[in-house]
């Protein structure tokens, strides 16, 4: 298989970011440089409908193509059903390698989301372990403060990994990766 003719696909969702919050929107403060940078030099669209309410449906609707009412994810169904394929998985079956990063506790494996990846790191399960009570239950002053650094490390935490995986992985085969931003 020819992997050179394949590009590499990044999907990065910046889940619950309010366009009125950022800059390249028009918000007075400089809240994100390198993403108006980046508006700056591509396509900035100033228009978008999502097919859903809430992360879960609307994330499955753009890894399907689907509309809410075709692939029926919402409420109490919150796991697509096998008969629909991902883009995770059409890649897969494409000859890339799939990694995801998630910071979002619904966009996870236990939603079906792993399908297709070869990687699928659940970023929310790291700071699950380092909760009020668990962090209580330890009380040291490394892990009150470790409680406050949560808020703040996210990102950081999130493209330190992909980082780590981009540097471990095999240069010739094309990559799809997957980032959700919380």
């Amino acid at each position: 298989m020819d992997y050179k003719k394949k590009p590499n696909i990044i999907l990065i969702i910046m889940d619950c970011a309010r366009a009125d919050h950022l800059s390249a929107y028009g918000y007075q403060r400089r809240t994100m440089p390198y993403l108006d940078q980046l508006a700056a030099q591509g396509v900035l669209y100033e228009t978008a409908l999502s097919p859903a309410t809430w992360s879960l449906p609307a994330h499955w609707s753009i890894f399907t193509g689907l509309y809410l009412a075709r692939h029926g994810v919402w409420n109490r169904h919150l796991a697509l059903s096998p008969q629909y394929q991902t883009m995770a998985e059409l890649l897969k079956e494409n000859g890339y390698e799939t990694a995801a990063f998630s910071n979002n506790p619904h966009i996870g494996i236990k939603n079906s989301f792993g399908r297709g990846f070869d990687l699928f790191e659940e970023l929310f399960r790291l700071r699950e372990e380092q909760t009020l009570p668990n962090l209580i239950g330890r009380a040291t002053n490394k892990a009150l403060i470790s409680l406050f650094k949560l808020k703040l490390d996210g990102a950081y935490r999130t493209n330190h990994l992909i980082k780590k995986w981009l540097s471990n992985r095999s240069r010739q085969q094309p990559f799809f990766l997957f980032v959700n931003y919380m």
